[in-house]
């Protein structure tokens, strides 16, 4: 039977700690987080712009008046709160020893939902 502590080690043997497990970034899932939350806010909406313009013909012009204008304020501000979302991700792909896979993801539907607002207010 062996005793742990006789044993002989290498003294060219390097002692290092173990690797700790990284992390995912936290700046990373708050833009994930971001693109989803603005993502289902988008839908609505639309979705809500679309009943409004099938039922145009029940509204009177300042109740519909009133409606655009909160659509379109809302479609602004999720522009805004969208270009926040894209800045934390690729705050997210600058940090080192993290992962970065929501950060990637942040990144990419931040960017396409930029783009899809700014498609939407083009045209």
């Amino acid at each position: 039977m062996q005793d742990y502590y006789s044993e002989e080690k290498d003294p060219n043997e390097s002692i290092q700690p173990p690797n700790p497990a990284t992390k995912h970034s936290g700046v990373g899932i708050a833009s994930f987080v971001i693109s989803l939350i603005v993502g289902v806010i988008m839908f609505a909406n639309i979705m809500y712009a679309g009943y409004v313009s099938l039922n145009m013909h029940t509204y009177d012009f300042q109740s519909l008046e009133a409606v655009l204008l909160i659509v379109g304020a809302i479609m602004i501000l999720s522009l805004i709160i969208c270009l926040v979302g894209l800045g934390l991700g690729i705050a997210g792909l600058i940090q080192k020893n993290r992962k970065r896979v929501f950060s990637i993801l942040g990144v990419v539907f931040n960017g396409l939902g930029l783009l899809f607002m700014l498609i939407m207010l083009l045209f």
